[in-house]
């Protein structure tokens, strides 16, 4: 899947406030801690959402790592735990925009 994809699916999960979390990869509805990938999970971080739409690890930290780079090499976790949930949908837009400059531009595969 390419990244575009990817954080656009990510941005799908969390734009709604209520299916987004700070502090862990994702949540139950009891507020524990389950992984991104989990039928149990309810709420996920930006790096939860990103890992749960992904279909490989890669795929995962190349998501990220773009993300990151789009902007300004701030941490996503930074932007979900510190700043919150208006910027984390600030920052996902930003990345979808350079990862499909990016795509269109090498036509291949990020």
């Amino acid at each position: 899947m390419k990244v575009s994809q990817i954080l656009a699916k990510a941005l799908k999960l969390i734009s709604d406030e209520r299916k987004w979390c700070k502090g862990e990869l994702a949540l139950n509805k009891n507020g524990s801690f389950v992984k991104p990938r989990s039928k149990n999970a309810i709420k996920w971080c930006v790096v939860g959402a990103i890992c749960k739409m992904s279909g490989t690890y890669h795929e995962a930290r190349d998501s990220i790592d773009l993300c990151e780079i789009a902007n300004n090499n701030v941490p996503l976790e930074h932007f979900n735990d510190v700043i919150g949930h208006r910027r984390v949908i600030s920052a996902l837009k930003k990345g979808i925009k350079l990862a499909k400059q990016l795509e269109s531009k090498k036509k291949i595969k990020l």
